[in-house]
């Protein structure tokens, strides 16, 4: 089991963080074999994608990626860490630990 992953709580940011509903998309729920992973899209762009991906992770904390170049797919990174989805199955790369093929709980 992953030192900081026996589980992820989602802690959906609302009213005084600033978000609204038009600067933001649903959150996502993927499920990485041992672990539920909550991804929140932010900072709409006028093409509709989010620039950033918010990833929580225990005790209330998250990780902020940045949108980066993707052949297919939509990906986040930040250099250390990353996300990526594509067609419904996401790839976790976040502190150091990694999950593939996690689909996205409906």
């Amino acid at each position: 089991m992953r030192a900081w992953a026996p589980a992820l709580f989602a802690v959906f940011a609302t009213g005084a963080s600033g978000v609204t509903a038009a600067d933001s998309l649903p959150p996502a729920k993927f499920q990485c074999s041992d672990i539920s992973i909550i991804v929140h899209y932010r900072d709409l762009g006028s093409d509709g994608i989010a620039k950033t991906a918010v990833i929580d992770l225990p005790e209330g904390r998250s990780l902020r990626l940045p949108i980066a170049i993707s052949g297919s797919g939509a990906r986040y990174s930040d250099g250390t860490s990353s996300f990526w989805e594509h067609q419904g199955s996401a790839t976790f790369e976040i502190l150091g630990e990694s999950w593939a093929d996690c689909p996205l709980v409906k």
